[in-house]
């Protein structure tokens, strides 16, 4: 199994790196929870820096303009007015990563140049995942289902 996800992430990382060469310089990661988002950020924020709408791989600028979440994006967008909002919006667009969990609520604060993409898991590992992320909430590192954290039955 190792190798599977360690090919996978190797193919998005050079995913990432050649959309950045042929323009495509914006991207929205729609995260379904448990299925390898966090290794996703990591490679989202080394290419591309702070991901908005996701604290954990934001910035403390990029956190103060946006909101920690999606929820906390609409409260700031409603309570922006006029020229506010529309900068604010601007700002959003223009930023190169935005993630989160998140759905097609977004797509309206969007613009056409980002590629907006969701990662999907076969439920088995999905469900591990899960486990292992309440086992050890404070450590992400042990929420991989990697076949060697997986319990022995």
């Amino acid at each position: 199994m190792r190798g599977k996800y360690s090919t996978g992430l190797a193919r998005l990382a050079t995913a990432v790196q050649q959309w950045q060469r042929n323009g495509m310089r914006k991207v929205a990661f729609l995260h379904v929870p448990n299925t390898a988002g966090t290794t996703l950020y990591k490679v989202i924020e080394a290419n591309m820096g702070p991901i908005a709408l996701y604290p954990a791989r934001s910035s403390p600028e990029v956190h103060e303009r946006f909101g920690n979440n999606f929820v906390d994006f609409l409260a700031k967008v409603e309570a922006a007015n006029g020229s506010e909002r529309d900068a604010l919006l601007a700002d959003f667009r223009a930023h190169p990563a935005v993630g989160g969990h998140i759905g097609s609520a977004i797509f309206p604060y969007l613009d056409d140049a980002h590629f907006v993409f969701t990662s999907l898991r076969e439920p088995g590992d999905r469900l591990v995942s899960w486990y292992f992320h309440y086992v050890h909430p404070d450590n992400p590192e042990k929420c991989s289902a990697r076949s060697g954290n997986r319990p022995r039955g």
